[in-house]
């Protein structure tokens, strides 16, 4: 119990902190923060490693099929991957269940009416070893913004606003 008290007791200093950091620099990260180079696997169970897009811009994008938010900006942020097909969207699901997170995605697609397009992948992270491991996601939906030399330079806790190319020129 004394355990599980300390660890709640750090998880919450810890998004405190991270809150206030994104409160002070308005989301941006320090220069030249690498992104980890790390794993990840398709639906299909396909393995890549991260730095397989160096050289081009990445959005990396947080959702989960039960998150109330992430139903609502995720057909959004697939229509500002249409009009920004230069940038790759690699969107990260902490589903547990594959059918549930597959079934996100359908109606995703079909809510903003881009079918499958070749720059949106799709990871699933059932052990969140990514997500809350890796990135320390505090809260879903977030979004991490990364430059072509796979640097991170903002991160977006929550929902963006993906009707605003300022966003994606970042």
């Amino acid at each position: 119990m004394r355990n599980a008290i300390g660890i709640l007791v750090f998880l919450l200093l810890a998004v405190s902190l991270w809150t206030k950091m994104e409160e002070e620099t308005g989301g941006n990260l320090p220069p030249n923060t690498p992104t980890p180079n790390f794993s990840w696997q398709t639906f299909n169970g396909a393995d890549h490693r991260f730095s397989e897009f160096t050289g081009r811009k990445v959005v990396l994008h947080f959702w989960a099929s039960w998150c109330g938010p992430c139903r609502g900006e995720f057909p959004e942020l697939l229509k500002a991957a249409s009009r920004h097909r230069d940038i790759i969207f690699l969107t990260v699901s902490c589903d547990e269940d594959v059918d549930k997170a597959q079934a996100f995605i359908r109606q995703a697609e079909e809510a903003a009416n881009t079918g499958h397009l070749s720059n949106v992948f799709y990871a699933f992270d059932a052990s969140k070893k990514i997500t809350f491991g890796t990135f320390m996601t505090a809260q879903l939906p977030e979004t991490i913004l990364i430059d072509s030399a796979l640097h991170m330079r903002r991160k977006i806790p929550s929902t963006a606003n993906w009707n605003k190319d300022e966003l994606l020129n970042y």
